[in-house]
């Protein structure tokens, strides 16, 4: 039987990925090479990212991971099989312990 484990340190560090994703947040540049009339602010309001960030945010409140594997893997497929690579939905259905 699998045993749904949540790590305080993989959710955190699993929304911050998604976020930074989202916005197009890249590795900062050196401070002589970049842009004077940049701000270096990222652009996090593009309508798409946001649409994505708050689809995954209403499936969080709908998955359980304390819930039996059955209806785990169903409510998995169903909440995350269009955000998520087949990939890592396979992962996250064999080890709950990695979902978010």
């Amino acid at each position: 039987m699998r045993r749904p484990y949540l790590t305080t340190r993989a959710v955190p560090s699993f929304f911050l990925a998604v976020a930074l994703a989202a916005c197009g947040a890249t590795e900062t540049t050196d401070d002589r090479t970049a842009d004077p009339g940049s701000t270096g602010d990222v652009d996090c309001l593009d309508a798409g990212a946001r649409d994505i960030v708050q689809r995954f945010g209403r499936a969080l409140q709908q998955v359980s991971l304390l819930a039996p594997d059955s209806i785990l893997d169903a409510s998995l497929r169903q909440h995350y099989g269009e955000l998520v690579t087949p990939a890592l939905l396979e992962q996250w259905i064999n080890d709950p312990a990695l979902a978010p």
